[in-house]
């Protein structure tokens, strides 16, 4: 693989995770998944899960940052349910806004699927 590919991939990785920490439906989901949180919470070394309230959000979106390799993983499992999801409800629908960002997010998802495994 070049510099120029792994760069690439890097900064696909960087958007990718970008839209969905935008996404509020995202990060609620990701806050319920008590085993996201646990695997979370070990990697970046609290014991507490995280809260679920608006003060917290920039020390649940720090955590985010420092998540270790089983968080990536779990984090890009759950990133590929939701697009899925998202693309299912927006292909019923015409509105092109909502299913032009999910198709978006399905495609930088998929994307990431054959440099994870």
């Amino acid at each position: 693989m070049s510099c120029d590919s792994q760069l690439s991939d890097l900064e696909l990785e960087d958007e990718r995770f970008a839209i969905l920490l935008q996404n509020e439906e995202f990060m609620s989901e990701l806050r319920k998944n008590r085993e996201f949180l646990s695997s979370l919470n070990s990697d970046v070394g609290f014991g507490t899960p995280c809260k679920s309230s608006a003060e917290d959000d920039s020390d649940f979106k720090e955590k985010l940052k420092h998540m270790g390799k089983v968080s990536k993983k779990k984090f890009s499992q759950m990133a590929r349910v939701f697009t899925g999801k998202k693309k299912k409800k927006s292909s019923g629908s015409s509105s092109g806004g909502c299913g032009n960002s999910s198709s978006k997010d399905h495609v930088l998802l998929t994307q990431d699927d054959n440099s994870t495994d």
